[in-house]
């Protein structure tokens, strides 16, 4: 069995070769790594490249320094006489917030979409709730003002 093996590797590897040889395709050799070696023959530790000047990146303040967008104006100068700590707790839990809230709005969105009603035009819909509302059933404002 193993014989079987052998012989049918070598003959896809003739195949390889012959369609190699037939294009005119040379395989490419694989090109030597060049290695640094120091006076004693041994390799040399690679050396990175400094820049020459190293470029200073402006400090960006953390995110929570601002106040969250959904505080209200008045609050905050309180915002930024809180410890660091505070803020950074506070402005993560607003984080968590949002996100759920937008989360939320998006299933509320598709919920919205996959009901029947969406699918009605918007005049069939404003129809529709004004002859609910027409109806004897159903006690208007208007209605109420003139029975009294």
């Amino acid at each position: 069995m193993e014989d079987t093996r052998r012989e049918k590797l070598a003959e896809q590897f003739e195949g390889v070769e012959t369609v190699a040889e037939l294009s005119g395709e040379q395989p490419e050799a694989p090109k030597p790594v060049e290695t640094v070696r120091d006076e004693s023959g041994r390799f040399a530790p690679k050396v990175k490249a400094e820049p020459a000047e190293p470029v200073a990146e402006p400090a960006e303040e953390p995110v929570w320094r601002k106040p969250p967008a959904s505080w209200k104006k008045e609050y905050h100068e309180y915002w930024s006489k809180a410890d660091p700590k505070i803020q950074e707790y506070a402005w993560q839990r607003e984080e968590q917030m949002r996100k759920t809230e937008e989360k939320k709005a998006q299933e509320f969105q598709i919920k919205l979409e996959a009901h029947p009603a969406s699918r009605m035009h918007k005049k069939e819909i404003i129809a529709t709730h004004a002859m609910i509302v027409s109806s004897p059933s159903v006690e208007s404002p208007e209605r109420l003002s003139s029975k009294s």
